[in-house]
């Protein structure tokens, strides 16, 4: 039997666990709200976190985000990407966020985007900060 060093070890389950992390799956993504209408009005409160995913919806700090009207979602590429109104990347899964906006009753929310919800937190989105006006505490 052949004596494998600890460094040779290392570096095989770094190999091993370097692949396995570029054969990661993307999330689910099942439902993407869009708001019906462009907002007459935007709520100014901040919401800071990483976007992920809850109950197939993307959601930062467990709120379900409600997208402003015209965002769309890319799931082309190995990352899910929100793109604006122009087509310009806005957000993208697993990355810090800070967007603009404000929390919002079940009922108003699914007035806003025209779709059932599931129960939860919401948060209607006015804007996706960019990341140079980002808080200094958040960055």
């Amino acid at each position: 039997m052949k004596n494998v060093s600890g460094k040779a070890i290392v570096a095989a389950l770094t190999a091993l666990l370097l692949a396995m992390a570029g054969c990661a799956k993307p999330p689910v993504i099942e439902r993407f709200p869009v708001q019906l209408e462009p907002a007459a009005t935007v709520l100014t409160a901040l919401l800071p976190g990483t976007l992920g995913v809850r109950d197939g919806y993307l959601a930062v700090n467990n709120d379900i985000i409600l997208w402003p009207y015209g965002f769309t979602l890319d799931t082309s590429g190995k990352v899910p990407r929100v793109l604006d109104g122009n087509g310009n990347e806005a957000a993208r899964y697993g990355e810090k966020i800070v967007l603009g906006g404000g929390s919002i009753a079940a009922s108003w929310a699914e007035e806003k985007v025209g779709m059932d919800l599931p129960d939860g937190a919401y948060w209607l989105t006015g804007n996706v900060v960019p990341r140079e006006e980002w808080p200094g505490w958040f960055k």
